[in-house]
């Protein structure tokens, strides 16, 4: 069995053979397209003889993780619309109650005034 066979025109670095192992079969391999002189697509695009089958070892990651991705981005961005509004509402009442809190303090200012001038 093969998976994966592919042929670099460089030697790669120990640090790169390590990421590659870490990643897995289903390890996106894009960084290192530069230096593939046969790649793994290119056998699987020939023609073949034999008992040769095809085996699903990974699902197609980019159409899943984009999928998942555009849902996940537009549930975000629609609580974070929410959100936007309720701190304008937020920002609004906060104002309404700053003018109330400062007429307040105003007026008691004022009695406090009339309280002193009455006790003399």
């Amino acid at each position: 069995q093969i998976y994966q066979f592919n042929l670099y025109s460089d030697v790669l670095s120990s640090t790169a053979v390590e990421k590659i192992a870490d990643g897995g079969l289903c390890f996106d391999l894009g960084e290192f397209s530069a230096t593939r002189i046969l790649r793994w697509e290119d056998i699987l695009d020939r023609s073949r003889s034999g008992s040769v089958r095809d085996v699903m070892v990974c699902e197609p990651r980019d159409e899943v993780d984009l999928d998942e991705s555009q849902e996940k981005l537009a549930d975000v961005s629609g609580r974070l619309n929410e959100t936007e509004v309720q701190l304008g509402k937020m920002e609004e009442k906060l104002k309404e109650v700053t003018g109330l809190l400062n007429s307040t303090q105003e007026e008691l200012g004022t009695v406090r005034g009339e309280l002193g001038r009455t006790e003399n």
